[in-house]
Order: structure tokens, then C-alpha cells, then sequence
């Protein structure tokens, strides 16, 4: 009985990690810098590869139609080809990137510089879709409440001034603003957790609890029994 209480344990335990794994990172836009006085900010979009047998290929970010920005400059980075669409007002509608694959644990960051933001907007909030090699899609656009849980698949939004969230900006190898290339591609570190990997580890910790709490429970009538 002990040992298939064990096994039981086990297997839960790696449900757990499973579940609670590919919620740890998420398609991020940061801020590198602060806005200029014309509006204009260099952010770094950090897309994490989620997928154990699929690599991402594509990567479409979805601008917001308020605040309008006209401007959206990708540096360039290696393995990346990215372009950018626009209305025929001017105002950009999604910059896309294809490339990679990137595979495994692997995290991409793609510098952007967009403007021009206007003065008093604090966030900006976008829309992302990821492609893998498999065909799968994974659609970052849920809208976080204010005070309220992370969502699965969270929006990804622009701190535009202020404290941002992220504090520890992605590490690449951008030449700045001559459009040099950049290195982008690091292992995913994410801490993150969404609502649903704190409520995997939860109850996986409460089954192992109860498992163990039976396991003691047992072995002491055992011992009773013997005892008589």
C-alpha cells in the first residue's frame, strides 16, 4: 500500500510540474529607457518558447488603435526577419516576425522602438500571437483586471512611464539605434506564475499532504494492531 501511495504521490507531483511549468514565462513588452520628449521609447518584446516539441517560427505583435503610433522601428536580430504594417493613415498595425525556430527552454528578446506615445499615457496595451513549427497558435490577449488574477495567456502591456514590472531588462547584443544586429536568443528565466500554476502547485501540495497524512494514519492502526 505504502508503495503505491508513493507512486501515487509521484505521479501527482509530476502533473504538477507540468501544468505549472509552461505558465512561468509569458510574452512581455518592456521598457528600456524612458519615453523622449518627442514620445519615443526603445522596448524589448521577450518571447519565451512554451512548447517541449514545437519551436516558434512567427511572432505577431498587434498595436493598439488607442493611442495610435506611427512609428516602429525593429532592430535587427539574427535568425529574425521583421516587418512592419501599417494603415493608409500611417499608424502601425502589427510588426511580424518570422524566423527561429526556437526551441526548447529558449527565450527570444526583439528590440523595438515605437512612437510616439503621448504625454500623460502611462501603459500601452497589446496584442500578441505566437506560431509554432507544429501549427499551433498561442493567442497572447487576455486583458489582466486591475487587482485582479493573471489570465493564462496575459496581453502583453507597455509600462510606459513609471515603475515597470520587469526589472531586469533582457540582455542582448543591439548596436543601439543604428540598427546593428542583435543577439536575442537566452534560455527562459521568467518567475512569473499565472492564476493557474498557483492553483496547480496548490492542490498538488494538498494531495501529497492527504497522502501522506493517510500513509501515517495507516501505519499507526498497523502498529496498534500488532501491538494487540
Amino acid at each position: 500500500m505504502i508503495r503505491k501511495l508513493a507512486a501515487a504521490g509521484a505521479i501527482v507531483i509530476g502533473v504538477v510540474a507540468l501544468v505549472a511549468g509552461p505558465a512561468f514565462a509569458h510574452v512581455e513588452i518592456q521598457r528600456d529607457g524612458e519615453v523622449g520628449a518627442d514620445g519615443a521609447v526603445a522596448t524589448t518584446l521577450n518571447v519565451p518558447n512554451e512548447e517541449a516539441n514545437a519551436g516558434t517560427v512567427k511572432v505577431e505583435l498587434v498595436f493598439p488603435a488607442s493611442p495610435a503610433l506611427t512609428v516602429a522601428e525593429p532592430a535587427v536580430v539574427s535568425g529574425w526577419t521583421a516587418t512592419v504594417q501599417k494603415s493608409s493613415s500611417g499608424d502601425v498595425q502589427q510588426v511580424t516576425w518570422t524566423g527561429g525556430p526556437l526551441t526548447g527552454d529558449k527565450k527570444v528578446a526583439l528590440p523595438l522602438k515605437i512612437a510616439a506615445i503621448p504625454a500623460g499615457v502611462k501603459t500601452v496595451e497589446f496584442k500578441a500571437l505566437q506560431t509554432y513549427d507544429n501549427g499551433d497558435v498561442v493567442r497572447w490577449i487576455e486583458v489582466t483586471p486591475a487587482g485582479g488574477q493573471e489570465p493564462e495567456h496575459p496581453a502583453p502591456v507597455l509600462t510606459a512611464r513609471g515603475k515597470q514590472a520587469l526589472d531586469a531588462p533582457a540582455t542582448t547584443a543591439s548596436t543601439g539605434a543604428s540598427g546593428g544586429e542583435a543577439s536575442g536568443t537566452k534560455s527562459s528565466s521568467d518567475s512569473g506564475l499565472s492564476s493557474g500554476a498557483i492553483i496547480a502547485i496548490i492542490v498538488g501540495i494538498v494531495i501529497v499532504l492527504a497522502l501522506l497524512g493517510f500513509v501515517l494514519s495507516r501505519s499507526r492502526r498497523d502498529m496498534g494492531s500488532t501491538s494487540d
